[in-house]
């Protein structure tokens, strides 16, 4: 996988700047630090979302030759540091985490990320700053038609700012603003697809008498733009993946559960999403896009067991369906699909006392 040296440096100092910021604004506290070690194990039956006609073509061996096997089992490895300082009204927290997730059978889909950031809350008002890289994420090959002709890996990486602020005006109830911007940047063979997205939102968490209840509405700009003036070119005259989304999201989770040998908290989630794609190009030069509505839903369910003081696990059960609506006729059958993801994680969490 190959970037450009603009995207390469705007990355690493990105990197650099927020690990400086945690560090340097960190060690004089001499506040308390807690290090979370996580891993996970699960199982997805869909690892490239592969639509029912992609999926018999898999399996009766006419395509997809680079599929190892279309569902996989996955591990993931994390670490965090927390560091936290508090006084009567104001508390301040930096903190990076970084996460390693291993596919058994396909492991082109490994991927690495790291996220670093601060929380801060003074009084009633808390603010969340978040920077994440993500280096390396694969979705599938494609046939690279401005360039070597051939089918090629479709890869990018990003970088990620997230910035939430809450207040809690009333007892009990928080309403939270929400803001995050993206950048795409794709490799040598697809840099047409790089993009910009912003995602704005707002909110509200009920913590009530049987549990926590929030609910929010995100708007999302996703851009498609290069720097790239000969592949801007192509953009503008062959194809447009630009969209505008409406986002739903609801989670209830209940009060925690408290039995002889451990105790529980239960969670439901439900998100649901339509893409709304943005070009003018007709459908016989834009087939992919022109007239094109994504509607997309995740359920969420599980729970966190409580083992012991410093150890938990999360059990949850993600559904994921995808369905398409477009000008063109044959798009659903290429483009919706479902997936299934079982995952388990322990989380063990340690005081550094310094």
């Amino acid at each position: 996988m190959v970037f450009n040296d603009r995207v390469k440096g705007s990355i690493m100092k990105n990197i650099y700047l927020i690990i400086g910021l945690i560090v340097v604004l960190s060690v004089p506290l001499m506040a308390q630090t807690r290090v979370d070690v996580k891993y996970g194990l699960g199982y997805t039956s869909n690892i490239y979302e592969l639509s029912e006609s992609d999926q018999e073509s898999f399996d009766e061996g006419k395509d997809f030759q680079y599929i190892e096997t279309s569902d996989d089992f996955i591990q993931k490895l994390g670490l965090g540091i927390v560091r936290t300082k508090r006084t009567k009204d104001f508390r301040y927290t930096p903190s990076l985490k970084m996460v390693q997730t291993l596919c058994l059978n396909n492991p082109d889909k490994n991927t690495f990320n790291v996220i670093g950031g601060i929380n801060s809350r003074y009084k009633d008002i808390q603010t969340d700053f978040r920077y994440g890289y993500y280096p390396k994420n694969y979705v599938r090959e494609y046939m690279d038609s401005d360039g070597s002709k051939e089918d090629e890996k479709y890869t990018y990486e990003k970088n990620l700012y997230k910035i939430s602020v809450s207040y809690e005006f009333m007892k009990k109830i928080i309403p939270i603003f929400y803001t995050k911007y993206e950048n795409y940047y794709y490799n040598k063979h697809f840099t047409e697809s790089d993009a910009n997205a912003l995602t704005i939102g707002f909110g509200c968490k009920y913590e009530g008498k049987y549990g926590d209840i929030q609910g929010f509405y995100y708007y999302r700009h996703y851009m498609n733009e290069s720097d790239n003036s000969i592949m801007q070119a192509i953009i503008d005259n062959d194809k447009n993946s630009s969209y505008n989304s409406n986002i739903f999201e609801m989670k209830y989770t209940m009060k925690k559960v408290y039995t002889t040998n451990f105790d529980y908290k239960p969670f439901l989630g439900v998100i649901y999403r339509s893409d709304y794609y943005q070009t003018d190009l007709d459908l016989q030069t834009d087939p992919i896009h022109s007239g094109r509505v994504d509607h997309k839903i995740s359920i969420d369910l599980g729970t966190e067991i409580f083992i012991a003081k410093n150890l938990n696990f999360k059990l949850d059960l993600v559904q994921d369906i995808r369905k398409v609506h477009s000008d063109n006729v044959n798009l659903d059958d290429a483009k919706d699909f479902s997936k299934t993801q079982v995952f388990g994680n322990f989380t063990w969490s340690f005081d550094l006392g310094i």
